[in-house]
């Protein structure tokens, strides 16, 4: 995956094509039928970037990008926001995520959107890396609306972080790390902060790592 850019924003919502979750995806892939008696196995890939560190000091959820995938194959349904935090982002954030803070201004509110989230997430195997780190956020969101955690609406959660220390003992095992040593993405590609092109990167380099061979069931919390 390269840097170029393959989105627009428009009130806070990155349009593809089509409606908020179910634009193709950058490889124009169709969505997947699904045959025979077997239930399908849905998974959903999930990146959330914020304002900082702690959701406990107030920070909040700035972007969200989710990929589906049936039965290990990308649907092209894929969901995006990006959001106003109601809130100034942490310097260090700024510097990784490169956003001037004023660019979330006026966008939709994490309250505005969960409806569309959970409906995306429902009932899913929900795959993050570093999954703490973003499930304390959305269930920080969460309770600021009264509403359940968020593994009250999928069927399990794996971190995608726990997997990868298992298989890469001693490792940088950041995605960007993971994506240059499967061969997905190259050096000069690096770190995006496009939540879209992160979940993307993590489906791919999960396939990755379950063709490796690594235990069953770890990494779920």
């Amino acid at each position: 995956m390269n840097r170029r850019k393959f989105f627009t924003t428009v009130g806070g919502l990155v349009i593809v094509a089509g409606p908020v979750w179910s634009a193709p995806n950058i490889e124009n892939q169709r969505p997947l039928e699904v045959t025979g008696d077997a239930p399908p196995k849905r998974q959903v890939f999930l990146d959330a970037e914020t304002t900082g560190c702690w959701p406990e000091d107030g920070h909040r959820i700035i972007s969200i990008g989710a990929v589906e995938v049936i039965n290990g194959e990308k649907t092209g349904r894929r969901y995006c926001r990006f959001l106003d935090p109601g809130r100034d982002m942490y310097a260090a954030a700024h510097e990784v995520h490169g956003f001037d803070p004023g660019f979330f201004t006026g966008l939709p509110l994490f309250e505005n959107v969960w409806n569309d989230l959970k409906r995306f997430i429902q009932s899913s195997e929900l795959l993050v890396h570093n999954a703490p780190f973003d499930i304390d956020f959305l269930n920080s969101e969460l309770a600021r609306i009264n509403a359940l955690p968020i593994e009250q609406h999928c069927s399990n959660i794996t971190d995608t972080l726990v997997m990868a220390r298992a298989l890469h003992r001693g490792m940088r095992n950041d995605l960007t790390s993971l994506g240059v040593r499967y061969g997905i993405i190259s050096y000069s590609d690096g770190f995006v902060r496009n939540p879209i092109a992160n979940a993307e990167r993590l489906a791919l380099v999960y396939r990755a790592m379950s063709a490796s061979g690594v235990e069953k069931n770890i990494g779920k919390i």
